[in-house]
């Protein structure tokens, strides 16, 4: 295979080819296609992110992250519809992205649940009809990122300019990826297909409920860096092949944010501290090599407690994030629990959940 097509895979796809190569030849090429891959990443989230940082302002940076996120998604997955029904979702997630952080502290307690589940699901069923395919954690990433970073109201306009512009990439990039495909699919005959007894239709619900949920509670009692609290919840929730409970993974993500944070903690001591700023970088490019969501979780860190840490400091940085990954886990499990124990009785009977995609989507592949 030729070094292009590599380079689109995901690191889940090339690890077992390097493991089923024949001669050390070819494991060579696919490390180096592996690295290579990684670094380019790197290179290109360095260079966009920094480049509309100081366009923008480096406080419009979590929208500015989550649009780098998203983009990366939308070259490979559509929505499973029309093209101009896709243009309109990508208008509302990043409308979204720009109002509801800025909405969320203007909300009564009473009314932040149901306001965060509105938009979440909204989000989630807009862009996750393939949830496959992974993109509701990028979309949950960015919403999430993004409530928990609402700017100024002296940077609103440069904010709302950053929207705006993240969606004109997007979009245009999606147009181009994705032009043609679903012609007969829309937006509101997948709506009407919706229904519980559906595995993928009762993910997102969970997903949407239980994110809500995690984000509410972090408002509700003051958690610090709540964002953290949020994370982990959903990417519990966001498990697919749709299942009742998680624990594996739930071990997996607690494993790997203890064995991150102390990792980063230990070469953020022995560092000079000229050299510290190579974490953040140096854990995305980790990150790029890694198939085992144990590792995925531990360089994830690299880059969280490089900002966090001068909000408050190494120690309590590394503090939250461990703290925070846990309680996220156990909520996450919990909820999960929670809405099969309640959603088996009022909503459906799991002997009559379907596995088959929607009407919509199968007829879009023709």
């Amino acid at each position: 295979m030729k070094l292009y097509p590599l380079l689109q895979m995901d690191p889940c796809v090339i690890k077992p080819m390097i493991s089923s190569a024949k001669t050390s030849g070819e494991r060579r090429f696919l490390w180096f296609a592996l690295a290579f891959r990684s670094a380019l990443i790197v290179a290109f989230a360095i260079v966009f992110i920094s480049f509309f940082s100081a366009v923008f302002g480096s406080e419009n940076n979590p929208l500015i992250i989550g649009t780098f996120c998203i983009l990366l998604g939308t070259r490979f997955v559509d929505f499973g519809y029309r093209l101009a029904d896709a243009v309109g979702a990508l208008a509302v997630c990043f409308a979204l992205f720009l109002i509801m952080p800025q909405l969320v502290p203007n909300i009564p307690p009473a009314m932040l649940l149901p306001a965060h589940f509105a938009a979440f699901f909204t989000m989630i069923f807009l862009t996750s009809q393939k949830p496959i395919m992974g993109n509701a954690g990028l979309y949950a990433f960015a919403y999430i990122y993004s409530i928990g970073n609402p700017v100024s109201d002296q940077a609103m306009t440069s904010h709302t300019l950053m929207a705006f512009t993240g969606f004109a990439i997007c979009c245009a990039v999606y147009v181009k990826k994705h032009h043609g495909k679903n012609k007969g699919v829309t937006v509101l005959s997948v709506a009407k297909s919706f229904s519980l007894s559906k595995n993928d239709d009762a993910w997102m619900l969970r997903m949407a409920a239980g994110t809500s949920i995690a984000l509410s509670i972090g408002s509700w009692f003051g958690v610090e860096r709540f964002i953290w609290l949020a994370f982990p919840c959903a990417a519990i929730l966001s498990t697919y092949p749709y299942s009742r409970f998680e624990k594996d993974k739930g071990i997996q993500r607690v494993v790997g944010a203890i064995a991150g944070s102390f990792a980063f903690l230990a070469l953020y001591l022995v560092l000079p501290a000229n050299a510290r700023i190579i974490l953040a970088p140096l854990g995305g490019f980790a990150l790029g090599l890694s198939a085992d969501y144990r590792f995925k979780t531990a360089f994830n860190c690299f880059g969280a407690l490089f900002l966090a840490n001068g909000l408050y400091g190494i120690g309590e940085s590394v503090a939250l994030r461990i703290a925070e990954t846990i309680a996220g886990t156990l909520l996450g499990l919990g909820l999960m629990a929670a809405f099969h124990a309640v959603a088996d009785k009022a909503f459906f009977s799991r002997s009559n959940l379907t596995e088959t995609a929607r009407p919509a989507a199968v007829a879009s592949e023709g």
